[in-house]
C-alpha cells in the first residue's frame, strides 16, 4: 500500500576513517600494482616518522616494563572492565599500544627535504606501527615484551597509512627496509666505536629531535 510518503533509499555511510585505506587497498593494488607500490612507497618514506639512532643506543626498549594486549581496554557491550594498565601474568604493564602511541609528541621532526612536516610535531591522527610482524616462531611481534617497544621495530604512520601495514607480507612492509639497515648499521657501529653513514637515497626517512638536541636527518 502506498503511504504518499517519499520513498528514501538507504545506503552504506562511507567512514572517511577508512575510505583511503579502501581505495589503496581493494582498487588501486588491483587495477594498477606497480602504481600501487609507487605511492606506498613514497608515503611511507616521506611521511612516516623514526626516532633516532642516537636514542637507539640509549633506550632500545622505550617501554621495557610494558607488553602489548589489546584486550586491555575490555568490552562495555560484554561487560569486560577496562583493565589498561593491570599487570598481566609476567607482571608486565597490559598497554594496547597508547604508552608507545604519544611517546614523541614533544619532540619536533625534521627532515629538510619534506617542508610539509619538517619543524612540527606530530599530533593526532598517528599511530605507532611495527616494522616486524612476526617472529621466526610464527608468534606476533607486538605481543612480545622484548620487541614491542624495541626502538627500530617502530614507525610513527599516519592511521590510514599504517592499516596498509597491518598485513603479513604486504608490499609496505617492505618499505620499511631502509630502517632496518640504518639501525643494523649503528648498531655496527656502536661495538666498533665509531661512526658509520649510509646512503639510503634522498627520500630517508623524517627523525625527530628534542628542544636542546638536534638529530640530523640522513640522506
Amino acid at each position: 500500500m502506498a503511504t504518499g510518503k517519499p520513498h528514501r533509499r538507504r545506503g552504506r555511510d562511507l567512514q572517511g576513517n577508512n575510505l583511503l585505506y579502501h581505495y589503496f587497498q581493494k582498487r588501486l593494488l588491483e587495477e594498477n600494482p606497480e602504481q600501487f607500490k609507487e605511492v606506498v612507497r613514497g608515503l611511507i618514506l616521506g611521511l612516516g616518522v623514526w626516532l633516532p639512532t642516537s636514542a637507539y643506543e640509549r633506550f632500545p626498549l622505550l617501554v621495557p616494563y610494558a607488553a602489548r594486549d589489546a584486550a586491555c581496554r575490555g568490552d562495555k557491550r560484554r561487560g569486560i572492565p577496562d583493565q589498561w594498565g593491570a599487570p598481566d601474568a609476567t607482571g608486565r604493564f597490559r598497554d594496547d599500544n597508547s604508552l608507545i602511541k604519544g611517546i614523541p609528541r614533544s619532540l619536533i621532526v625534521t627532515n629538510p627535504s619534506n617542508s610539509i612536516v619538517n619543524g612540527s610535531r606530530i599530533g593526532t591522527g598517528f599511530v605507532a606501527a611495527h616494522v616486524w610482524r612476526k617472529l621466526r616462531d610464527g608468534s606476533d611481534a607486538p605481543k612480545n615484551e622484548s620487541t614491542y617497544s624495541f626502538l627500530p621495530n617502530l614507525v610513527w604512520l599516519p592511521a590510514q597509512l599504517a592499516k596498509l601495514t597491518d598485513r603479513e607480507g604486504a608490499f609496505a612492509q617492505t618499505c620499511f627496509r631502509p630502517s632496518q639497515l640504518r639501525f643494523t648499521g649503528r648498531c655496527r657501529s656502536s661495538r666498533n666505536s665509531r661512526r658509520l653513514s649510509h646512503r639510503s637515497g634522498r627520500n630517508f626517512p623524517c627523525e625527530m629531535r628534542s628542544q636542546r638536541s638536534t638529530y640530523r636527518s640522513i640522506t
